[in-house]
């Protein structure tokens, strides 16, 4: 008989006024251990639902009753309807408090001292975390991650694009806030990209399995090695891709960059964010065009001169951003 069981098995002995001390005892050892307060609403909907069919019944008699369930001892029995009735009461008033503390406890991690992680235009770093996941930050990334994991998650927070090679624990799922995206993981290899609100979100998978959340659409799925999520501003569902090289997702450690059937408007927006200057197309013919290509150490005029040729077109330098038109 599992915990869980067991607990449910004591909850309805003490229902019924038959539990010894030995398994009084027990039932709130396990109530104090219990992680999940809804472990007993099967037991606690039956005995609201008994009440509704019944009579209303004398007073019970608290100082008799409670102070002995508190200590931790057991009162004389009291084999009445209103024994069920009160006793239930005292179970929930122990679950609230469990509910409470847990509460606490969450808040508690929440306000964990966090570190910061950020990168500048061309640079990539590496940060180890404490529980052995191994974060590579793209150029101009920012990643938020506590200093140490306490609670049930392991939670971090990124802004750019990251690789993650998350240390299992089937125990702490590991999550990545990034913009409108929740990823969560129990250990596996996978990239976000996820610069600005405007900019293409995306998640790819290298290894394992990853499911993803948009906080806004509430749209979800889950992804497999090689598979690509991605969605953006003013959509409502993801757009899935299985990619045929995933491991080109993280060239980028390598100082490449590489393209695999993307859209101009999709490149430009990378480059904006791999070299810190905005890259615009202003015509939406050249921003739908798709092309495959690989970049490695090439400065931004010399990708733009590349793009230029391949769509026949051109760009010019104003105000600090580069036009394609």
């Amino acid at each position: 008989m599992n915990q869980k069981h067991r607990s449910a098995y004591l909850f309805n002995k003490y229902l019924k006024n038959e539990c010894d001390e030995i398994e009084f005892r027990e039932l709130m050892m396990l109530l104090k251990e219990s992680r999940d307060i809804h472990d007993f609403d099967e037991q606690l909907n039956a005995v609201w639902n008994r009440w509704e069919q019944e009579p209303t019944e004398p007073v019970v008699d608290w100082d008799r009753m409670y102070p002995a369930a508190a200590s931790g001892e057991v009162a004389k029995p009291l084999r009445t309807n209103v024994f069920l009735r009160y006793a239930a009461v005292i179970i929930l008033l122990i679950l609230s408090s469990l509910a409470i503390y847990n509460l606490s406890s969450e808040r508690r991690a929440a306000t964990a001292a966090f570190l910061t992680a950020h990168t500048q235009s061309l640079k990539t770093i590496v940060v180890l975390l404490e529980d052995g996941t191994k974060v590579t930050l793209n150029a101009n990334s920012t990643l938020k991650f506590p200093e140490k994991f306490i609670g049930p998650t392991r939670e971090v927070f990124l802004k750019g694009e990251a690789y993650f090679e998350v240390a299992h624990n089937r125990k702490k799922p590991f999550i990545v806030h990034s913009g409108r995206l929740k990823t969560q993981v129990i250990g596996t290899t996978f990239t976000v990209s996820s610069y600005s609100a405007k900019a293409l979100s995306e998640v790819t998978v290298l290894s394992g399995k990853v499911s993803v959340k948009d906080n806004v659409t509430k749209a979800a799925t889950y992804l497999t090695r090689g598979q690509k999520a991605a969605i953006k501003q003013g959509l409502k569902n993801f757009s899935l891709t299985t990619l045929t090289s995933p491991d080109e997702t993280i060239a980028w450690i390598d100082g490449k960059i590489v393209f695999e059937n993307a859209t101009i408007e999709e490149i430009v927006q990378k480059l904006s964010s791999h070299y810190g200057i905005e890259v615009q197309v202003i015509n939406n013919t050249i921003g739908q065009k798709r092309i495959t290509a690989i970049f490695q150490n090439q400065s931004l005029p010399s990708i733009l001169n590349a793009l230029t040729q391949l769509t026949n077109s051109e760009y010019k330098l104003q105000t600090n951003s580069y036009i394609m038109y």
